[in-house]
């Protein structure tokens, strides 16, 4: 077993020194051939036009450019010939003898970039230029990830979101992600910033930490290790999956943790209440059924639970929106209570857990339209 991972990390860290080597090596081989043609056909031009001029000859400069390109290429419309010894003599030697030897190796150059390009990055040694991204870290299940991204492309907003999938052991990003638009993979340690420089995690809109073991309670201790890590690079909201609910305590302080063994009640709740997998499931997908909504209180603080529900219904009634939301909870102090009492007092901070039939078209602004309609109706 020691053998075999020394052994991967000769061939990691051999394609790491070699992959940007071999990017360079084709560029510039690429700039030189491309000079050598270019300089080729600018040379041919000029002593064709020259030679078939002072002979009298009836060309123009445009005619000496397209008679070099066209030979140069092998396409040869025949249309222009040198007429001239000294204007066949010069064709020869740059075009057939240089010209067309160093095309087909110029052209072997610029797909070979290409292609070494799209290798490092299958492989993980590219960098993520773009901001506003997904930073998914840790592939513990193929599907777990395709599911991810397909639950959260098709939530409106983050539709086209560039994804990068972070991964410390897969050595290539599996077909079935690879395959996806705009998803991209860097091989690279989970603790290592220049992993995440790598990643520009510091221009990431959100960041989702998922188990590397999931069916080990200790890879808690290694996941709030990482988001830890992440925390210090960046203002992106974070998003830690944990395994084991004996280990909340390692992940004090982020909002967003979401419990790995979440499908595992669902199915023990599912033998004894029907349809309750189902109906979750519907729940907490943005793909179909109903949407899981969020909204911070602010200016709605003091009212109560029975005024914020009234709001809304009267907000559905309204021409401002076509589809349904009801409350599912209210969040206190970061504890939801899903049944919330009518008399229950919002506070500055707390969050409305809604489900709505959609997402409204002005979201960041429902909470100003709610108090609008309100205030009409007063």
């Amino acid at each position: 077993m020691a053998m075999m991972r020394y052994t991967f990390l000769l061939q990691f860290f051999e394609r790491l020194r070699l992959g940007p080597t071999r990017k360079s090596t084709h560029l510039r081989s690429l700039f030189k051939i491309a000079g050598i043609v270019v300089t080729c056909v600018a040379l041919n031009a000029v002593s064709f036009y020259h030679f078939e001029r002072r002979h009298g000859h009836d060309v123009s400069a445009f005619d000496a450019v397209w008679f070099s390109a066209t030979t140069i290429t092998t396409v040869g419309y025949g249309d222009l010939s040198p007429q001239t010894f000294s204007a066949r003599l010069t064709t020869m030697l740059l075009m057939y003898l240089v010209g067309i030897a160093s095309l087909p190796i110029a052209i072997a150059h610029f797909l070979a970039y290409f292609d070494v390009v799209r290798e490092l990055e299958v492989a993980g040694m590219s960098e993520n230029k773009k901001s506003d991204c997904l930073i998914i870290v840790h592939v513990p299940n193929t599907h777990w990830v395709q599911t991810l991204i397909a639950e959260a492309r098709a939530e409106p907003t983050l539709a086209s979101i560039p994804i990068w999938v972070i991964d410390p052991v897969l050595e290539r990003l599996p077909e079935s992600l690879a395959s996806l638009p705009d998803v991209h993979f860097i091989h690279g340690n989970t603790i290592d910033l220049d992993t995440y420089r790598r990643a520009k995690v510091e221009a990431a809109r959100f960041v989702i930490v998922l188990p590397s073991e999931p069916a080990i309670s200790d890879s808690d201790a290694a996941t709030s290790t990482v988001v830890r890590v992440i925390r210090s690079l960046t203002d992106a909201r974070i998003i830690p999956v944990r395994v084991d609910s004996r280990n909340e305590h390692l992940f004090e302080g982020f909002r967003g943790l979401v419990p790995g063994d979440f499908p595992m009640k669902v199915a023990a709740q599912e033998l004894t209440d029907p349809f309750v997998a189902r109906g979750i499931d519907n729940l907490m997908s943005n793909r179909e059924g109903s949407l899981p909504l969020s909204l911070a209180v602010n200016r709605l603080a003091g009212r109560e639970v029975s005024q914020f529900e009234a709001m809304l219904r009267a907000f559905c009634e309204s021409t401002q929106t076509q589809g349904e939301l009801r409350l599912l909870a209210h969040v206190h102090d970061g504890t939801p209570n899903w049944l919330p009492k009518p008399d229950d007092k919002l506070e500055e901070g707390d969050i409305m857990i809604l489900v709505g039939t959609q997402r409204p078209s002005a979201w960041r602004s429902l909470e100003e339209q709610l108090l609008a309609l309100d205030e009409g109706k007063a």
